[in-house]
């Protein structure tokens, strides 16, 4: 089995198999999902490169879609990642919730770390950092034994970060609700009026 294959069917096999590679028909077109929940899901596992606009088509066919990259794949994804431990550049606020912690990185900085396309989706993106190697003894290189959520929305110029184990989140997403582009939006609406007193720079 090859690298490419061992990473996505490590996923693949953390779900039901009838969860697995589902046809999905909308409006005459046929694709594959890599995970479709039963509560409406559908997990992307990607290794390759996606320009933004594939990463839009796409959104637009699946409709409930998340993204799960292998970010570890790439020395220079994981260097840039470390470096913004190093720099301050991913930080906790200043108020913190204690019940849901979450770290938060500058629209700024945001993109001299992660790729243009991560940050194209209008859909939750986890990197998945397990796969990197020759770090030891890099700085913060224990930031790579998580999976790691980039929000696909901005609240004051901040891009929030949550992390998770991989049982945690495989917990986590086969829970998780399927939800929509306007309820995305809705629930980035939610999080920023609910952050107004726990959310500091």
């Amino acid at each position: 089995m090859d690298n490419d294959s061992e990473w996505r069917d490590s996923w693949l096999n953390e779900f039901e198999e009838n969860w697995q590679e589902v046809l999905i028909e909308r409006a005459g077109e046929q694709h594959f999902a890599d995970i479709q929940t039963e509560k409406k899901t559908i997990i992307l596992l990607h290794q390759s490169r996606l320009t933004p606009e594939i990463i839009s088509e796409r959104e637009d066919f699946y409709q409930t879609p998340i993204w799960i990259f292998n970010a570890g794949l790439h020395k220079r994804d994981v260097l840039h990642f470390l470096k913004a431990f190093e720099k301050g550049w991913i930080h906790s606020p200043k108020i913190q919730n204690s019940k849901n912690p979450f770290l938060m990185i500058s629209e700024f900085h945001i993109e001299k770390v992660f790729r243009k396309e991560w940050l194209s989706a209008r859909f939750p993106v986890f990197l998945d950092y397990l796969t990197a190697k020759d770090v030891q003894g890099k700085p913060f290189s224990e930031k790579l034994n998580e999976i790691w959520y980039i929000t696909p929305f901005a609240v004051q110029n901040f891009r929030i970060l949550y992390h998770y184990s991989k049982k945690d989140l495989v917990e986590t997403l086969q829970n998780r609700i399927g939800l929509s582009l306007e309820q995305m939006q809705e629930k980035s609406i939610q999080f920023e009026k609910n952050s107004q007193n726990n959310f500091s720079i």
